[in-house]
């Protein structure tokens, strides 16, 4: 091969991993928001492949009142679209029955052919500090898949149980869904 031609091969590809005048990666998308990771892939084999259609519902721990519930879901509800819009279909179900003397938690869908997965949000209030569990299980065999736990303080106690509820999406987006 000609010089002259290696080196503009090298040049080109200097230019395509670090951009015009070495200003980073060229990218057909432009800038990415720092602030927003973007949505996980669909890949086959991915977490978002096996688990499209999420059913999210709540559980009622120790210390903690049926109340809580809608509070918690009303939180998830109101950033569903923003951090898991890339799934099939998410849905926060109020009332579904929950046994907790079982690990994982045995979940009585109604519709349990809708769902691929469950994240079942155990709410709890010990110590001067609430706490939601997450635990998101396989619908079909009720194999716990992940778990992750929020906890804040014990004040205005159904404010931070809202706050925390807002906090689950983005944690499923950004531990569960990433492969």
């Amino acid at each position: 091969m000609p010089k002259k031609i290696a080196i503009c091969l090298l040049c080109a590809l200097v230019h395509l991993a670090l951009g015009p005048l070495g200003g980073g990666p060229v990218t057909a998308q432009g800038p990415v928001d720092e602030g927003m990771s973007p949505p996980p892939s669909a890949l086959p084999g991915t977490k978002v492949a096996r688990y499209p259609r999420l059913a999210i519902v709540t559980a009622v721990g120790t210390g903690s009142s049926p109340e809580v519930g809608p509070i918690i879901l009303n939180g998830v509800s109101s950033v569903t679209s923003k951090y898991l819009g890339f799934l099939q279909k998410v849905d926060c179900l109020p009332n579904v029955p929950v046994d907790l003397t079982t690990s994982p938690p045995l979940v009585k869908l109604p519709t349990l052919g809708q769902y691929d997965a469950v994240a079942v949000l155990v709410h709890s209030q010990t110590g001067g500090k609430i706490y939601v569990d997450i635990n998101v299980l396989d619908a079909r065999t009720g194999v716990s898949l992940w778990t992750q736990q929020l906890h804040g303080k014990e004040d205005n106690v159904s404010e931070r149980f809202r706050k925390l509820g807002v906090l689950v999406p983005k944690r499923l987006m950004k531990y569960f869904y990433r492969d």
